[in-house]
């Protein structure tokens, strides 16, 4: 299977610069693969590969127009991981701390700001009754 992926995707059968990179990385992927002994991955790295705009050969407009067409589905995935990456972004906890510094703001005030006045001021009193425990001789 190592073999067949590396027959297809070696970064020295690129016609280009950005094809020869995205080979590189591929090949790179599929070495990691091949040391792991993972055949499932390997098979998929060929199926990607064998999906890609990069691996339509020619030029005449057909070619082009599956270059497209292939290229806007890549396009299309790449929007719907980034959407869920937002979806589990605006889940945590960092997302909604934010969302209160934003709605702070718009009411005209500084919720970090706020926060460290107040811990400020709460180090200070601890501070102070820690002084008033210790022992004075």
């Amino acid at each position: 299977m190592f073999r067949d992926v590396a027959k297809t995707i070696h970064p020295d059968l690129a016609s280009d610069d950005y094809t020869r990179d995205r080979r590189h990385l591929l090949m790179v992927e599929a070495n990691r693969a091949y040391a792991l002994g993972d055949e499932e991955r390997l098979r998929m790295i060929l199926d990607v590969w064998e999906k890609s705009p990069e691996a339509v050969p020619g030029s005449d407009a057909d070619a082009t127009r599956q270059r497209l067409v292939r290229r806007i589905a890549q396009v299309e995935e790449e929007l719907v991981a980034c959407a869920r990456e937002l979806g589990d972004l605006q889940e945590s906890p960092l997302w909604k701390l934010k969302v209160m510094v934003d709605e702070a703001a718009a009411r005209g005030k500084n919720l970090i700001a706020d926060q460290v006045r107040r811990l400020n001021r709460d180090i200070l009193a601890a501070r102070n009754r820690l002084d008033e425990m210790r022992w004075h001789p």
